[in-house]
């Protein structure tokens, strides 16, 4: 199998998917979902205001269902339906807290089981996922197309080759504070639900949230 350097760009969120302006945007992090299958982002967007995002984008270009040729697509035995979706594709967003300063970088990062984004939010974060059934990605997202499949054609049979989701909020789950300065980066342990943070002052605090 031959492999390929592959470039992609991601803009953060729009409401208007023909309005992609890199120029209006400043990406303050990004993270990988533990099995490659989405980033997510933390960024300013400049409009008549400043707004303060993060989103969720999708790096896979399919979920479920079985190849059927000529672009259509199946539902596969347990009804899970299958759809192409174009890669980079906002998925999941959420307004972040508005703050007067822009000059601080602040960090999101996955769980190790993918299913968790921890947030920067104000002196402390905020822990959030998916939908409120904390589904991993590939569930939320096979959840979802399969209403979109059913929605639009009232049978599991085809679906055409690319479609646009819109953008669902991201589900807050808990939020954790403790210190005494603006939280600016966020880091989970490798193994369970253990949350490190650091903030301006240089304190870290350690977390383990009850979901």
């Amino acid at each position: 199998m031959t492999r390929r350097n592959h470039l992609e760009l991601y803009y953060g969120h729009s409401s208007d998917l023909t309005k992609h302006d890199p120029i209006n945007v400043f990406c303050q992090s990004i993270d990988v979902h533990p099995q490659n299958m989405a980033v997510v982002l933390r960024y300013d967007r400049f409009a008549t205001s400043v707004e303060k995002l993060t989103s969720v984008h999708n790096t896979w270009s399919h979920y479920h269902g079985e190849h059927q040729g000529n672009n259509k697509w199946q539902a596969d035995a347990q009804g899970n339906s299958s759809i192409p979706l174009p890669r980079g594709q906002t998925t999941n967003v959420m307004m972040e807290e508005s703050l007067d300063n822009i000059e601080y970088i602040q960090e999101v990062s996955f769980s190790p089981c993918g299913r968790f984004i921890a947030s920067p939010f104000g002196y402390g974060i905020r822990l959030v996922s998916y939908d409120s059934n904390l589904y991993d990605y590939q569930t939320h997202m096979a959840s979802r197309v399969h209403g979109m499949h059913k929605s639009a054609k009232g049978s599991d049979t085809v679906m055409p080759a690319h479609t646009f989701i819109d953008a669902a909020p991201l589900h807050d789950v808990t939020y954790c504070f403790g210190h005494r300065s603006l939280v600016l980066s966020t880091a989970f342990s490798p193994v369970g639900i253990q949350i490190v943070t650091g903030s301006k002052n240089g304190e870290i605090v350690f977390y383990e949230p009850v979901l």
